[in-house]
């Protein structure tokens, strides 16, 4: 069963990151058409995948010719990382799950959600978790 690790959404245009890092392995990238502004991937909910899901958000935006400037950047690892971290501590000592982590823009927001799948079956819905605090605590 799917349980909701983060959303998040931020504003992103300008300049772009050159910064390539490795694949990870068994992992899955199904990037949507840029007209659609829609993408999903899945990760194993390992250490690892934290690194990768930024990079693979990263060069989503890329793709659809979103540069991002330095704070936009910034941000944008910053946020993917901790929704990332959040959705592999609740995963640790569980099942073998997978992350489902995707990426929309709608108008001028970007939206990136990251979903536990403790059963490895893909979400039925999404599901957007707010919040509780300043700080998402």
């Amino acid at each position: 069963m799917p349980s909701s690790a983060g959303r998040a959404s931020a504003r992103a245009l300008s300049r772009r990151s050159s910064h390539q890092e490795p694949a990870l392995a068994n992992s899955v990238f199904d990037p949507c058409t840029a007209a659609s502004r829609t993408a999903s991937f899945l990760l194993p909910a390992v250490p690892a995948a934290v690194r990768e899901g930024r990079r693979r958000v990263r060069t989503t935006l890329l793709g659809w010719g979103l540069g991002l400037d330095e704070d936009s950047s910034w941000s944008l690892t910053v946020v993917c990382g901790e929704l990332l971290v959040r959705a592999v501590r609740r995963a640790a000592g569980g099942p073998a799950g997978r992350l489902a982590v995707g990426v929309d823009v709608e108008g001028d927001q970007l939206i990136v959600d990251v979903l536990e799948l403790l059963d490895g079956a893909p979400p039925s819905a999404r599901v957007r978790a707010e919040p509780a605090g300043p700080h998402g605590e």
